[in-house]
């Protein structure tokens, strides 16, 4: 991509449509403290962002790593957990939850509530038929209420 298509972009994070905008202010002559002024930042921002694009080019934009808790969890673990949820059926019981997940993989609940919230999976689930729709239980009359909501608000009203 070149910069005017990144600094025009809806889609790229807030950060780097930003800088692009920096780089392309700063070609076309304007200086640091104007460019700081227009998009609220510090002239030391301005002047980083644009010593990185001139020694990195638009690879040099994107934010590098920065220091952090390293992971506990390794990839075959989540590989497991994964495998575990879409592949297995449980031992002994009618369906599956995530703490039980968890024993099964020696991880923690929370971890694995975010494990698979971040893959948008869940625990297998039983498979017999569901209980109905609670409101559609009950026939409707002629006002479009259930039977059950036009008595619960005829207990209400004085």
């Amino acid at each position: 991509m070149e910069l005017s298509a990144i600094a025009g972009s809806q889609s790229l994070s807030f950060g780097l449509v930003t800088r692009a905008k920096i780089v392309l202010m700063s070609a076309e002559g304007l200086s640091n403290r104007d460019i700081a002024a227009k998009i609220d930042y510090s002239t030391q921002s301005v002047a980083l962002w644009w010593r990185r694009y001139r020694e990195r080019g638009i690879a040099g934009l994107h934010d590098e790593l920065r220091p952090g808790r390293p992971r506990t969890i390794v990839d075959e673990q989540v590989a497991e957990l994964i495998q575990k949820t879409l592949q297995s059926k449980p031992r002994g019981r009618i369906h599956c939850s995530v703490r039980s997940l968890a024993k099964e993989t020696a991880l923690s609940a929370p971890t694995v509530q975010r494990i698979l919230k971040a893959f948008g999976l869940q625990p297998p689930i039983p498979s017999w038929p569901k209980p109905k729709d609670y409101v559609n239980t009950f026939p409707r009359n002629n006002t479009g209420f259930t039977s059950f909501q036009r008595v619960g608000a005829s207990l209400y009203s004085t």
